[in-house]
């Protein structure tokens, strides 16, 4: 069988959590990172990621950390845009 495709998704709101409980009808992919501008809510997500059994999810602290992880062949963006780009300026400027 195929080496199983690693999924991360960008944002832990809505969109996500409708994705993660719909991933039980997918095949030969497992959700394996969440990445949100909160972090006890891509806690959440991945949680439940876990307790549907669609992946050994875990949350990340930065996009940047999601997408390098080897585990991780594709990401799922599931907020604005413009969110994600206000939250990396927001951290590149607190450096």
């Amino acid at each position: 069988m195929a080496e199983r495709l690693g999924v991360g998704f960008i944002g832990s709101g809505f969109m996500t959590r409708f994705h993660i409980r719909s991933w039980e009808a997918v095949r030969d992919a497992d959700i394996r990172g969440i990445w949100s501008p909160h972090r006890a809510n891509a806690e959440d997500a991945a949680a439940l990621a876990r307790s549907l059994r669609v992946g050994d999810a875990r949350a990340f602290d930065s996009i940047e950390a999601m997408v390098a992880d080897e585990s991780i062949d594709v990401v799922h963006n599931s907020i604005p845009i413009a969110a994600v780009e206000a939250s990396m300026l927001s951290r590149s400027a607190s450096r």
